[in-house]
């Protein structure tokens, strides 16, 4: 810096401390200088934060590129719209890179995008978690499983109100929900999202209710009790599966003890 004569650092607390130390160190032919003192030629640094890192928000996208249905041109409008309101970061779970032949918006957006192309299912979930907002934009889904997958995952869901999806879907309560060409509403949703914290704990931890509602365990049990009401005997098949099940179980273990012991070749 021009007519500068020593350039300094100091930092908070035990000021003293701290230069006396440095300029012992660097032995410095002026003596330092507290962040109190006054000094024309005394330019004083403070410390800096970077902001794009400390404030982004981040947003998740699941879903095939290839795939119109699934609305993503929209999703990038969206989030470009948004990404004017507040800094975002987007990451994208998707079976194939998106490219602007797919997807011609492509060309002229400015997102910061991390694609997560094809990965193992076993990465999903951690995948998943720690996102500010799930958004999905789908314009027809048979179930919507991202979804659900992102309300067992704990985050706060933005979604399109697609056939599927509003099975277990309920805008104000597990998600905030609008119509497909709603582009303007669904960006509300996630700005919304993003802003208030106790509206994006309540929207998650409702989520995560349904989603329970939903686990594997339950699902076969439900599907048991339908395949039984739906035969003649269904009080004797109930009846005997009960009393089989110790043996099938039993069994299952022999199997499973047999399968992992060293194959041995026959003499």
């Amino acid at each position: 810096m021009h007519g500068v004569n020593c350039l300094i650092y100091t930092t908070t607390g035990s000021s003293e401390l701290y230069q006396t130390r440095f300029h012992m160190c660097m032995q410095l032919p002026v003596p330092l200088v507290d962040d109190t003192a006054q000094n024309s030629k005394l330019h004083l640094i403070s410390n800096g934060i970077q902001l794009s890192a400390t404030y982004t928000k981040s947003v998740l996208l699941v879903g095939n590129p290839a795939l119109p249905l699934k609305g993503f041109d929209r999703a990038l409008q969206i989030l470009m719209a948004v990404n004017q309101v507040m800094a975002i970061s987007v990451t994208w779970v998707c079976q194939v890179k998106p490219s602007v032949s797919m997807l011609p918006i492509l060309e002229i957006c400015d997102l910061d995008i991390t694609y997560v192309v094809a990965p193992d299912q076993k990465d999903i979930p951690q995948l998943y978690r720690g996102h500010d907002v799930f958004l999905f934009t789908s314009r027809y889904e048979a179930w919507g499983m991202p979804v659900l997958e992102a309300m067992a995952s704990g985050l706060a869901i933005v979604t399109t109100d697609c056939f599927g999806v509003r099975s277990f879907a309920m805008h104000g309560v597990n998600c905030l929900m609008a119509d497909p060409n709603d582009l303007n509403t669904l960006t509300g949703h996630v700005i919304r999202i993003c802003e208030d914290h106790n509206l994006k704990r309540a929207i998650s931890q409702k989520a995560r209710e349904t989603a329970k509602r939903f686990s594997l365990d339950h699902v076969v049990e439900t599907l048991e009790a339908v395949l039984y009401s739906l035969t003649a005997c269904s009080e004797e098949l109930h009846r005997a599966k009960q009393a089989s099940l110790p043996d099938l179980q039993m069994a299952c273990l022999c199997a499973a003890d047999a399968c992992a012991r060293p194959h041995r070749p026959a003499r």
